[in-house]
């Protein structure tokens, strides 16, 4: 893996490379996920491209992406609109191979000026509970815990914990 990393917003024309990224993190790491691989691999192509278009140019949801100079992506995150109108993280994921660059902490930077920009105030996210690593990062970049916990929606017998983030001007993680 390259050692430096670009982290920008996924392209309309990244649809192999957003279906690869999302494919290996599902693999990688399933509990982290309200996706199973299985269900993600059986999306036809054309739901491939009207999800990356939407996360490339969209207003209600984004993507970044840490890029490493090749047509395979090192990393994600996402954001998008609830059903409460609140900007909410989701599908945080690094490739093991290029972890420990500080890329969670970019991707969550980028995350937060995007919803900055579109004048949220707060960063919503929801971590499986004993995915220790994912809590200390999110921690580290200012988020608390909301005492709020639910069932995993797709992994019978775990749970997932809220977490916030102030989106306070000018802080970064």
């Amino acid at each position: 893996m390259a050692e430096v990393f670009t982290i920008r917003r996924i392209r309309r024309d990244e649809v192999d490379a957003h279906r690869d990224v999302r494919l290996r993190a599902l693999a990688e790491a399933p509990t982290a996920f309200e996706t199973t691989h299985a269900e993600a691999a059986a999306r036809p192509p054309e739901a491939w491209v009207t999800r990356t278009l939407e996360l490339a140019e969209s207003d209600r949801s984004t993507m970044f992406v840490a890029d490493e100079g090749t047509n395979r992506l090192a990393g994600m995150l996402g954001t998008y609109l609830d059903a409460a109108g609140n900007a909410e993280l989701y599908s945080m994921w690094v490739d093991p191979a290029a972890r420990r660059h500080g890329l969670g902490r970019r991707l969550i930077d980028a995350n937060a000026e995007w919803a900055r920009e579109h004048d949220f105030k707060q960063l919503l996210l929801w971590v499986t509970e004993g995915n220790e690593p994912a809590v200390a990062l999110y921690l580290a970049c200012g988020f608390e815990l909301t005492g709020e916990s639910q069932p995993h929606p797709t992994y019978e017998g775990h749970r997932e914990l809220e977490m916030r983030l102030a989106l306070i001007y000018g802080k970064r993680c």
